[in-house]
């Protein structure tokens, strides 16, 4: 999994790509859409650490283009984030329904032992 900064920077990356063969991407356009004050150099520090890790492959990186290949690890890592969405949407649907499940069953529960001690008593 990635952080939050690097998977912002990987969403932008893939937002800029227009193809699925190598782009070439302004860094500039890249920074713009990072927090302010960001550097160039902790950009490609994070640009690196993509590629080491097969998000993507770069063919070149100079001072201020990047050519770069976005690889299906990067689908993958956007379908896993989709999954825990998902995955935790249903645990909590599936806790309030245990949850009212619980407390419908304590009141017929609690009117039942009522209604036959009144009935013994």
């Amino acid at each position: 999994m990635l952080d939050k900064v690097t998977r912002r920077i990987l969403k932008t990356i893939e937002s800029k790509c227009e193809s699925d063969n190598y782009n070439v991407l302004e860094k500039n356009e890249i920074i713009a859409d990072l927090p302010k004050n960001t550097a160039p150099e902790v950009l490609d520090k994070y640009i690196d650490y993509l590629s080491s890790h097969k998000y993507i492959d770069i063919k070149y990186n100079d001072d201020n283009e990047i050519c770069l290949l976005l690889l299906p690890k990067t689908r993958l890592e956007d379908e896993e984030i989709a999954l825990k969405k998902n995955n935790n949407k249903k645990v909590l649907r599936l806790a309030f329904l245990i949850s009212m499940v619980a407390a419908i069953s304590g009141f017929f529960g609690a009117f039942l032992g009522s209604y036959i001690y009144q009935m013994l008593g």
